[in-house]
């Protein structure tokens, strides 16, 4: 799961975060340091999980590769 603002859109703060959701509910965060209010996430075909940081910043945005 993505988090676009992991302490909320109303907060000042613009860190996400990427959270892995377990079949029984719990959760884990595995990425939100560098994370700049992320817009989408993708897996490649190498198992690495890709994320767009800063997808609403015109001209300032990046793709982070994370591997778990």
């Amino acid at each position: 799961m993505l988090e676009i603002a992991k302490n909320s859109l109303r907060s000042s703060d613009p860190t996400g975060a990427l959270i892995r959701l377990k079949p029984d509910g719990s959760r884990r965060t595995l990425l939100s340091k560098g994370l700049t209010m992320p817009t989408a996430v993708a897996v490649g075909a190498d198992r690495a999980i890709y994320i767009s940081s800063c997808g609403t910043c015109a001209g300032a945005g990046q793709v982070i590769r994370f591997v778990p």
